[in-house]
């Protein structure tokens, strides 16, 4: 059964942490776009290697290749963005992607990063030491969020941080079936001071 869900917060990182967290999220993220390159890749070649191939398939085929990979929704919104005349989307022949098309986050004079898409928003501030989340009210759309790979790291980075006095905090969730707002998830000392830890 489907119903419209939402979810929001941001934690407070700890100095020593704010950092390291932040490097992890932008590792985790550059690993997996050139990871999706090298698929794309494969399957540009897969496709061209075709002696039928009509032009008018080329995205499909493209996609079609791509399907075992069993990548979200999110995902593959990226890969159209990412790589459009890879896909063949501009009615462009496929080819490999350049290197340079390669989108990459870099720790150089960048305090603050984000990722947003119609789905869900991440922006991490390593000066204010802040981690915001936000799932925009859409169909499952909370359920999906938690689903794409590049958020499971965010969380599991921030699983991994050493909470201290006057850090962590707390994301508010809800849904439409039956209505209901409850802390979605918590973690250190602020956290604990969520005002309610449970559906209401």
């Amino acid at each position: 059964m489907s119903e419209i869900q939402w979810e929001e917060g941001h934690y407070v990182l700890p100095r020593k942490e704010a950092v390291r967290f932040r490097r992890a999220v932008i590792q985790a993220y550059n690993e997996r776009i050139q990871w999706l390159a090298k698929q794309v890749t494969w399957a540009v070649n897969s496709v061209l290697v075709s002696e039928h191939m009509q032009a008018d398939s080329w995205q499909d085929s493209v996609l079609e290749a791509l399907r075992p990979l069993q990548l979200s929704a999110y995902e593959m919104d990226r890969l159209t963005d990412y790589f459009p005349y890879s896909l063949g989307l501009r009615g462009y022949r496929p080819r490999v992607p350049l290197q340079k098309e390669i989108p990459r986050w870099t720790t150089i004079n960048r305090p603050r990063i984000s990722l947003g898409s119609p789905y869900y928003y991440v922006g991490v501030d390593s000066e204010a030491r802040i981690l915001e989340w936000q799932v925009h009210a859409n169909e499952n759309a909370v359920t999906d969020a938690h689903a794409d790979w590049f958020a499971q790291q965010v969380f599991k980075a921030l699983y991994q941080v050493q909470w201290t006095r006057k850090s962590g905090g707390y994301c508010w969730g809800g849904s439409n079936t039956p209505t209901t707002t409850y802390c979605a998830h918590h973690l250190g000392p602020l956290g604990d001071s969520a005002p309610f830890s449970a559906e209401q």
